[in-house]
């Protein structure tokens, strides 16, 4: 399976391969085909997605992905405990 698109950027088309990441875990840079499959099989071709591309080089973009999947919430999920256990340390430091 090969992920191929185009985009409109600064008033030319472009066309791209490059595959996007998640929003934590960067899970997306797999390049496994298996793991293509997973990600984007259910896409129909002509579904609109939304890329990013550098102004200074709009050849280069990526695919942003839009939902969160289970490396993020486990990564979500440990920054709230070190935020909490962080807090809870400083709280038992003042009280002494």
């Amino acid at each position: 399976m090969m992920l191929h698109y185009s985009y409109p950027a600064l008033g030319k088309r472009y066309e791209s391969r490059a595959i996007g990441t998640s929003r934590v875990g960067n899970a997306g840079c797999e390049r496994s085909e298996e793991r293509l499959r997973e990600r984007w099989g259910d896409l129909a071709p002509g579904t609109l997605l939304r890329a990013r591309f550098d102004p200074q080089a709009p050849e280069r973009a990526a695919i942003v992905v839009e939902k969160v999947d289970a490396l993020d919430c486990v990564m979500i999920l440990i920054g709230l405990i070190i935020l909490c256990g962080s807090a809870w340390e400083i709280r038992n430091q003042m009280k002494r």
